[in-house]
């Protein structure tokens, strides 16, 4: 959270990539605490997503040092499409969704609602303040959208259904941002409670598979 507020309050780009890269560093210890060797082989994952993703987004700060790093400048310049690839890559949005599913696969519930909310925050707040409605835009709606609805149909892990889910919400998300930030919070709000539900049920019913719920289901039918 300290993160999240040093990418709202921060004047500059390069402060808010200093705030992501507390986030990044903040997230790693979170994932490892499960102690199980799927958790490594996550935390693995992310971090080398995540540190090529701050490569580009640090890339495409320095080259456009020649007019300051404000807010302002960058908005204007070639390095506006990089910017937006590394935050894209960051939030794990189609095409960029490939490392999503598969960390989300490794680890536990608490950790899996982190990553599919809070950690979203700060990379969709600097979004919010490069682009607007576009073709690019819609492009990238569509795929995150269809990504996210046809990538769920034929998994039996439910944390990757669950991934896809969030790719799926996140195109819907990246659409309210052209409306500015509030609705982009409204909507995200929304989403943070009912995954908030669906993940503590299914963390407390200590459900992992759809198989798991089937049995669970036919189990209660047959004692009534």
């Amino acid at each position: 959270l300290l993160s999240v507020l040093m990418v709202i309050s921060s004047p500059s780009w390069l402060g808010s990539w200093v705030a992501l890269e507390v986030n990044l560093m903040s997230f790693i210890p979170v994932i490892l605490s499960r102690g199980v060797i799927t958790s490594v082989e996550s935390c693995i994952k992310y971090f080398l997503v995540q540190a090529f993703s701050s490569l580009l987004l640090i890339l495409a700060v320095l080259l456009s040092m020649s007019g300051g790093v404000s807010w302002e400048w960058i908005f204007n310049t070639p390095m506006s499409l990089l910017l937006i690839i590394a935050l894209l890559i960051k939030l794990g949005a189609a095409p960029f969704h490939f490392w999503f599913p598969a960390v989300s696969a490794g680890i536990g519930w608490l950790q899996n609602f982190m990553l599919m909310t809070l950690q979203k925050i700060g990379p969709l707040i600097l979004l919010n303040y490069v682009w607007g409605l576009s073709p690019t835009l819609l492009v990238l709606v569509g795929l995150s959208t269809y990504v996210g609805s046809v990538g769920g149909l034929n998994q039996s892990s439910l944390r990757k259904l669950l991934a896809y889910s969030s790719i799926n919400h996140l195109g819907w998300l990246m659409v309210s941002s052209c409306f500015g930030l509030k609705f982009t919070m409204i909507y995200f709000m929304i989403y943070i409670l009912s995954n908030m539900a669906l993940v503590g049920g299914l963390h407390f019913g200590g459900f992992y598979y759809l198989s798991q719920v089937y049995y669970y289901s036919g189990s209660q039918f047959n004692t009534l």
